[in-house]
């Protein structure tokens, strides 16, 4: 095993018996720098094969284990690649994600276990492109692996299914024993082989990368505001643009007296702990002037400022880093003073838009919903919620869909508490079909789609 510290690792020697090593995170620090430690650290700095490192240390130390402590602790604290070699070269490197505690398992698979165990590569690992490399990585790990040559694709495949050593020493003939139990040892250790997944039978690879990606800790990415693309992309107006649309178009809402119902309105306690979802609603049907005052409490726009680098805006719900990012499509079926269709709502002007009249696709949403909440009857209307990504993405890295989620949650509740405090029957959705919304608006999938459904009607007498 050929074992690297990573390139953005620093070595420093404070004192002639002091060692400092660190990245950009992390910093490993000894007292004991000895001639044997800063020739380890200098040869570790070049990359070398263990057992070069081991015979090295030996010249210059009779003390092993210290040796063998150094590399764990360095290993442990992310500081130290290991490259999978054979006589024809390089395979793969396993590379530590930066920010990570790296745990330690067995540091030896037993002869006993290689020869009587199956392995299998984890659901939870996949390969895709990294720059120039294929890489393999698993939200169970804390690791990735370069692929460096087609062999290491061709181990991973052969794990694809329940296999003996022996099965695959067969269907590898051009990698040696060695070097093959070398690499089961790494993936063991690393977590990327199926013996990881009985821990987990509950969760679903999505929901586990996710996870795992929009939290810091198992990946090397920044989670954090990076302005990426500052000086190539301007980031998206506050307030969504309909450059074809005339004044004619747009539908005045009523806007309700906020500090007469700040004086008037139902106690807060008593809103929320009443609040609920309610899948039955009334036969006479939601008014626009309700529509008008939901969606003004709600959602309105209280104002524009300017934040660093972008426009951000005020509003009654909290938004992530004030780029509010989302945008409601009325779906309205029954609502006095209102024609049936898809429209959008602006919340600056709190207007409505019609986009498209009732049709079948918009029937078709409408009912995936009420049958989603268990409705056999089509709701009075159906808040289409869509994220415009790029507002979001523009600003944060690894974290953007995360927020855009907690987002949605955020704005879920407080469509609930106004519902609740205006008498009406809310009921959030827990799925939706973005894609049909992208075909009925014909906006980009990937540019601005729905991201949450939220049901509005009267309430039963």
């Amino acid at each position: 095993m050929y074992i690297q510290l990573l390139a953005d690792s620093e070595v420093h020697f404070p004192s002639p018996e002091e060692l400092s090593v660190k990245n950009h995170t992390k910093i490993f620090k000894t007292e004991k720098a000895d001639p044997a430690l800063k020739h380890l650290m200098t040869m570790l700095q070049k990359g070398s094969f263990e057992s070069d490192l081991q015979n090295q240390w030996l010249d210059r130390s009779s003390n092993l284990p210290r040796f063998f402590y150094l590399l764990e602790t360095l290993r442990k604290e992310s500081f130290l690649s290991f490259t999978l070699y054979d006589e024809d070269g390089p395979l793969g490197s396993f590379i530590p994600h930066k920010n990570c505690q790296i745990e330690t398992k067995h540091s030896e698979l037993s002869e006993d276990f290689l020869q009587n165990s199956t392995f299998q590569l984890s659901r939870f690992a996949f390969i895709r492109r990294k720059d120039k490399f294929l890489i393999c990585e698993s939200p169970l790990s804390k690791m990735f692996i370069q692929i460096l040559e087609n062999r290491f694709l061709d181990i991973l495949l052969a794990l694809s299914e329940p296999t003996k050593v022996q099965q695959l020493q067969k269907k590898l003939p051009t990698v040696s024993k060695e070097c093959l139990i070398k690499a089961l040892q790494f993936l063991y250790q690393s977590s990327f082989l199926a013996s990881d997944d009985e821990k987990l039978p509950t969760w679903d690879f999505q929901d586990a990368l996710f996870h795992t990606r929009s939290r810091r800790g198992r990946h090397s990415d920044p989670t954090a505001t990076m302005f990426r693309f500052l000086d190539t992309i301007p980031p998206l107006p506050p307030i969504k643009k309909f450059p074809n649309a005339k004044d004619s178009d747009w539908i005045p809402l009523a806007k309700p007296d906020i500090d007469l119902l700040m004086q008037k309105d139902l106690p807060f306690s008593y809103v929320l702990e009443t609040r609920r979802s309610i899948r039955t609603q009334g036969q006479t049907f939601i008014s626009l002037e309700q529509l008008g005052e939901f969606l003004y409490r709600v959602a309105r726009i209280k104002g524009v400022k300017e934040a660093n680098h972008y426009e951000a805006t005020r509003r009654p719900y909290p938004g992530g880093g004030a780029c509010y990012e989302l945008e409601i499509y009325p779906l309205i079926h029954q609502c006095s003073g209102i024609s049936s269709g898809l429209y959008y709502y602006h919340p600056k002007n709190h207007s409505l838009l019609l986009l498209t009249k009732e049709s079948q696709h918009t029937n078709k949403i409408l009912y995936a919903a009420s049958a989603s909440i268990n409705s056999k009857e089509p709701s009075q209307i159906l808040f289409l919620i869509a994220a415009r990504f790029g507002r979001m993405n523009w600003k944060y890295q690894s974290m953007a869909y995360a927020t855009i989620m907690k987002d949605t949650g955020v704005l879920m509740q407080t469509m609930y508490l106004v519902a609740t405090a205006m008498g009406l029957a809310p009921c959030s959705v827990g799925n939706g079909d973005s894609d049909l919304f992208s075909k009925i608006t014909k906006i980009p999938y990937f540019e601005e789609t729905t991201v949450g459904e939220f049901i509005l009607g009267s309430k039963t007498t």
